[in-house]
């Protein structure tokens, strides 16, 4: 979202998802990938400790996921979690995900995280149709992710 964040798109394509979310598909990687920001509205002052407290159990994380089940499951897709876990990324702890989702037509899979940055809750979604990514495919994106850098 121009203004809350910045990002360094050269080799990337912006698709705008809606309003909150703006796609990136990369176009130098060997498999297609494709990032998705999700940056909320201001929550009064939340933290990212205040909002992981809230997913203490696997119980609480996999309700909290549900949203994104059910916005797929809305599109006519699937989402099946595979994984979830609280951990660290780009030192900081947030809440990681891996899900595998099924359309009529194809098969894919995500690798992502939320958090909290300038007390708004966020989430990135890195998506393909390849389960495992080749390493140049790996260091593009976490390039990529590097020069990412939360404004307000």
């Amino acid at each position: 979202m121009p203004g809350f964040y910045s990002i360094k798109t050269d080799g990337w394509k912006r698709v705008p998802v809606s309003a909150d979310v703006n796609g990136f598909s990369c176009l130098q990687c060997k498999e297609r990938v494709d990032v998705i920001i999700g940056y909320n509205p201001p929550k009064d002052d939340l933290t990212n400790e205040e909002f992981l407290l809230h997913l203490a159990t696997d119980s609480e994380r996999r309700r909290y996921l549900a949203k994104f089940e059910a916005a797929f499951k809305a599109k006519g897709q699937t989402f099946e979690l595979v994984h979830v876990q609280l951990g660290q990324i780009a030192g900081s702890r947030a809440l990681l995900y891996n899900a595998k989702v099924i359309t009529p037509t194809e098969v894919g899979y995500i690798a992502a995280f939320s958090g909290v940055q300038k007390h708004r809750i966020f989430t990135i979604q890195i998506g393909s149709h390849d389960e495992h990514l080749s390493p140049e495919t790996i260091k593009t994106v976490n390039d990529f992710l590097a020069t990412l850098s939360f404004e307000k």
